[in-house]
């Protein structure tokens, strides 16, 4: 794990101000950067000349013959002795050691055409002085964060909000529209940011920010389609455990054997292609508001995700040498119940015309379309749900059906692809918005890093290139299940699609609730009606599966207004395992 962070004004002065607030930057992320196995293992790194200040765990410049290059890098570059290879056959070859200063000649030689060679997780920065431009991007899934504002001819960004707040400029205002989303969707628009100004760099996508003020926004990469490949078609499940296999050498070379962070059969498909399982039982509910602040400040967004799941995921990676979790699996494989549950709600609807027995007309709309059947399904708020929680402060974002921002893809889908439209729906907006995004918060809590074998290329190319009837009903006849006994089975654990919203103690929790949700604070706010919240405090520990859905909205969105619009967000501890000189405040070296 790592960092980026940087600030850009062309034409100005790096000015004491700006010198100021990258060592509080820096102070902020540093945490990203812990030595030895787990983390980067090497000291921030910073470059400054007039109108740019950068900083990163990776960075590289080139400045000869006017050419004013610097790029930082975070993340982990796979397939680099391919891409030297390609590189000096290009006639080109990096000038100094580590991937920041490879990849640097590769943009030297090819530009933004790059990115689609680029294998691994990761997120960049090109600054180019003379054409006046600052190019970001990152892979194709977005495993490594990276936020941005632009305003005033400057443009600032960082890995994390809560250090992007330091630089000047970024405001926290909220954003009401994303909070109405969040309450739909339970996560933003992957290029959006509950606060008002605070942008994401969207997945597989290059931004170009110009010194006119002008930026530009270029897909570099989407899902692949189902390709004709006859290893799949002959042996589906002697390639899929080959691919896996690869994938999880790939995670754990060098740092010994990796973790394994998940549960049930994807779990153990982890375990049979390398890894080792990795027992650990929450400790329970009782530090959970502190637990939940620690994490709402690294993840920057408001987390509506169930108590148990986030409890078991951060107790199982605190202490883990080297995690990989099974993230994404579910929707690869379509083996997640939202699936199934859309698929025969959607069987049931086009079969007898009726609306499901769950159903309740909204603001908007009499009748439900495909779309809102899965939005239920994920365990998000329905239309009328938002409609009950929401109080005058949201009130302007009920005009706005949030299903329909979806799109028709579902609409469109036969029963025979639907689940296939819906999963490519979640690996487009959820992975990214919400769960990549929850697995890079409570790494950055842990002080380590956490890799997801099921999202390499290779992997996703074969999940999506077979059939959904196979990828589902299938599943046991390609080997993903029935791994016979070759490996363990880890035991069920709580996930993000847990009806267990609320722990059994829940009853303990109604105190701090009550004051979270009926204080003086959130009234003011008015986000939320006052009689929905006082119903739903009261009835904490019995209350059903979608009315603690409510109630964990609420308590996900007041915890963000508390953490960030209230106040400035505070600085995260720094590990104590961390090396005396990261503490420091690092030579600024100049660039021509």
């Amino acid at each position: 794990m790592g960092f980026l962070a940087g600030w850009v004004a062309p034409g100005r002065p790096v000015t004491k101000d700006v010198t100021a607030a990258a060592s509080q930057v820096r102070r902020r992320l540093l945490h990203r950067n812990p030595p030895g196995p787990s983390g980067a293992g090497g000291l921030a790194r910073e470059r400054a000349t007039r109108g740019l200040l950068l900083l990163g765990s990776d960075v590289a410049t080139a400045a000869a013959d006017g050419e004013g290059l610097t790029l930082a890098f975070d993340g982990r570059l796979d397939g680099r002795d391919a891409l030297e290879a390609r590189l000096q056959a290009a006639g080109h070859a990096p000038e100094g050691e580590g991937d920041a200063a490879l990849l640097l000649a590769a943009w030297r030689a090819w530009g933004a055409d790059l990115f689609p060679l680029l294998r691994g997780v990761f997120a960049l920065v090109v600054h180019d002085a003379p054409a006046g431009t600052l190019t970001c991007t990152r892979d194709g899934f977005g495993q490594r964060p990276l936020f941005w504002h632009a305003a005033g001819g400057a443009f600032v960004f960082a890995s994390e909000i809560q250090a992007l707040l330091a630089w000047p400029g970024p405001g926290r205002t909220a954003d009401l529209d994303v909070i109405g989303h969040i309450l739909s969707f339970g996560h933003a628009p992957v290029d959006r940011t509950a606060l008002r100004g605070v942008h994401s760099v969207p997945p597989g996508h290059a931004l170009t920010w110009r010194t006119n003020g002008n930026i530009d926004t270029t897909c570099w990469w989407r899902l692949p389609d189902p390709v004709n490949d006859p290893m799949v078609k002959a042996a589906p499940a002697t390639e899929y455990r080959r691919r896996l296999r690869s994938a999880v050498a790939r995670v754990a070379a060098g740092d010994g054997v990796a973790e394994v962070i998940g549960h049930g059969d994807t779990a153990a498909a982890l375990v049979h292609a390398g890894g080792r399982l990795r027992q650990t039982v929450s400790d329970g509910p009782a530090d959970l508001p502190a637990m939940l602040s620690r994490l709402h400040l690294h993840a920057g967004q408001p987390i509506l995700v169930p108590a148990p799941a986030l409890a078991w995921l951060d107790a199982s990676v605190r202490g883990a040498s080297r995690p990989i979790s099974d993230t994404g699996a579910d929707m690869l494989l379509l083996g997640g119940r939202r699936y199934g549950e859309f698929a025969t709600e959607l069987e049931r609807m086009r079969g007898d015309g009726r609306a499901p027995s769950w159903w309740m007309p909204s603001f908007n709309q009499a009748f439900p379309f495909a779309r809102d059947l899965f939005q239920h399904a994920t365990g998000c708020l329905t239309e009328a749900e938002r409609m009950q929680v929401s109080g005058p402060g949201l009130a302007h974002t009920l005009l706005f059906a949030m299903p329909d921002w979806l799109g028709t893809s579902l609409e469109d889908a036969s029963l025979d692809n639907c689940m296939d439209a819906a999963s490519r729906l979640d690996l487009a907006q959820r992975l990214p918005g919400l769960e990549l995004s929850l697995i890079d918060a409570v790494a950055a809590s842990c002080g380590t890093r956490i890799a997801c074998p099921f999202l390499d290329p290779e992997v996703v190319e074969w999940c999506l290139s077979v059939s959904q009837a196979r990828r589902r009903a299938g599943l046991d006849g390609t080997g993903i299940r029935r791994i016979g006994t070759e490996a363990p089975v880890p035991a069920a654990s709580p996930d993000l699609e847990t009806n267990d919203w609320l722990p059994a103690e829940a009853v303990t929790l109604r105190p701090w609730l009550a004051d979270l949700l009926l204080g003086a604070a959130c009234g003011h706010r008015g986000l939320f009606g006052r009689r929905r919240a006082e119903a739903l405090v009261a009835r904490c520990g019995t209350a059903s599966p979608r009315e603690a859905r409510e109630l964990w909205a609420m308590v996900g969105i007041e915890l963000w207004f508390q953490a960030f619009v209230d106040q400035m967000p505070a600085e995260p501890p720094i590990h104590a395992e961390a090396p005396a000189e990261a503490l420091a405040a690092s030579q600024l070296v100049a660039v021509a």
